[in-house]
């Protein structure tokens, strides 16, 4: 699973579901405000165009290098003068724009901050036209969050209160030295807040992506038994949650709450964990430095320790 409900810490799966019932609903409102200019590719025939080209059975590096080529081809060109697009055309972009930051997560911090300023200069047409919508703002506030720019999220916040409530920035402090292009998480402390800081990753350790239901059913069958507990316990363990458009406090908290030797964190940029694969949930890698020698995919709920025997038995 991928998907998390970030209201209330509830979970959700179903990444591909979701998403494209939002976009259908999307769409659907902006091929009926879209304005046809005569000569002009259409932005909201561009986004169907990604839509359609988006192959959830390819690879993550693969699914991106693809929507980027469609969004160059037919998003990209009419984004040199968005003050001659249409409300409609404006509003197709902005989504198509937010797709591809959404999958940039999987990808270099460079691809996703290109995507994320992107979004910025299309909202800053909307806004001037006064036809920001609370979807939109809700969109580039959590653009900004899964990038880290919490500033920026912070000052749209200010800017759209009307539009984003229930939206807030986590309260956040950075270790001394702290360096995000270097592995990093955000840790729950005492008081509510979020610390920003590194983390050593040389010699051997075990890397846990988790955050999902699949995920929290493999816990509790790792926990209730005494042989997987043993054999996490002879590893550093790293009980990470992807860098993505989450970044509540109360999410980890809960998690804690019910794991206290397992606490969690949430990634800070996932291109920083090099050779780590955040694209699905439940996933056990083993490495060594930044070598990764073992991994494990998936859970069977209710399943043997003999699942996750090639994570403490490596082969080679």
């Amino acid at each position: 699973c991928l998907v998390r409900d970030p209201v209330g810490g509830q979970l959700l799966e179903g990444l591909g579901l979701i998403r494209r019932i939002s976009r259908m609903l999307g769409i659907g409102f902006l091929a009926a405000a879209s304005i046809a200019h005569a000569g002009k590719a259409s932005m909201v025939d561009g986004f169907a165009a990604l839509r359609a080209a988006d192959d959830g059975t390819l690879a993550q590096g693969v699914r991106l290098a693809e929507l980027e080529r469609r969004y160059s081809e037919r998003i990209a060109p009419g984004l040199a003068t968005p003050d001659s697009l249409s409300n409609g055309d404006l509003a197709a972009a902005f989504e198509a724009t937010d797709m591809l930051a959404f999958y940039a997560l999987h990808g270099t911090q460079a691809q996703l901050e290109h995507y994320v300023e992107a979004m910025s200069r299309i909202l800053d047409v909307i806004v001037a036209r006064r036809a920001v919508t609370p979807r939109q703002a809700g969109m580039m506030f959590d653009a900004f969050a899964s990038s880290r720019a919490f500033d920026a999220a912070r000052r749209l916040a200010e800017r759209h209160p009307a539009e984003l409530i229930g939206k807030s920035v986590p309260r956040l402090v950075y270790a001394r030295r702290f360096d995000a292009s270097r592995p990093a998480v955000l840790e729950l402390k005492d008081d509510g807040t979020l610390l920003a800081r590194n983390v050593e990753r040389r010699g051997d350790h075990i890397v846990a992506v988790v955050g999902c239901r699949a995920s929290q059913n493999a816990l509790d069958d790792i926990k209730a038994s005494d042989q997987l507990a043993s054999a996490f316990s002879r590893f550093r363990t790293y009980w990470l949650i992807p860098a993505d458009r989450m970044t509540e406090a109360s999410f980890l908290r809960e998690w804690n709450a019910r794991n206290p030797g397992q606490p969690a964190m949430f990634a800070y940029a996932n291109a920083a964990w090099t050779n780590v694969a955040f694209d699905a949930m439940p996933r056990f890698q083993r490495f060594d430095g930044e070598q990764r020698i073992a991994n494990v995919r998936g859970w069977e709920p209710g399943g043997s320790a003999a699942q996750l025997a090639a994570l403490f038995d490596p082969v080679g």
